[in-house]
């Protein structure tokens, strides 16, 4: 299956948008993407575009001591364009099927115990350290997910906060009486600085 040369800033700009825009995937993903093309393209240059040709690209990768999880992703990146060229009418064919990236090496994941959390809540010198260590281990957030909190997705009276993820998709995630006054504490810090501003 062949595809004709590309040119990465006509092909690929339409992509990044339909990911982006159209199938909700977060900016980052799509950065990522975006930089697995580019290099594609680079290695290619004024090539077509075959199986062998992007199955010679990923052997490249891993020769060149890239983690099998990159090339898996950068495999993910190609297939996509590919499939999006061909359902757009815009290739005849996707010389990416039935390709398959390397192994994933599996790892049991690791945490902390009670103890370390524990050491890492007292070792909070300020009421936002604190309520962040709350909000990651007591509430169970992500880290994309509490960067992005803002005051009005939290309901106290409920006892919960709505979180958005991956793709933006949201969630409702219960809090807990700790959670709870570190938020209170927090907010009593900020109204005090406030008060002290304006005086």
């Amino acid at each position: 299956m062949l595809m004709s040369k590309l040119n990465p800033t006509v092909d690929f700009i339409e992509y990044l948008q339909y990911i982006y825009k159209d199938k909700g995937l977060s900016r980052n993903t799509m950065l990522a993407y975006q930089s697995d093309l580019k290099s594609f393209a680079q290695y290619v240059a004024d090539k077509n575009i075959d199986r062998q040709e992007i199955s010679r690209y990923l052997s490249n990768l891993s020769a060149s001591g890239r983690k099998p999880s990159t090339v898996t992703r950068t495999l993910a990146s190609l297939k996509g364009w590919c499939n999006w060229q061909k359902a757009s009418g815009i290739s005849a064919s996707d010389p990416s099927e039935s390709l398959q990236g390397p192994q994933k090496a599996k790892y049991l994941p690791q945490i902390l115990t009670v103890s370390e959390i524990e050491l890492l809540y007292q070792a909070g010198t300020t009421t936002k350290e604190k309520l962040i260590v709350e909000l990651l281990y007591g509430a169970g957030l992500r880290v994309s997910e509490l960067i992005n909190l803002s005051w009005a997705n939290i309901n106290v009276e409920r006892g919960n906060i709505k979180c958005f993820g991956k793709g933006s998709k949201e969630r409702i995630v219960p809090i807990g009486k700790q959670a709870l006054k570190a938020i209170e504490d927090y907010r009593k810090e900020l109204t005090k600085r406030r008060r002290k501003k304006i005086a």
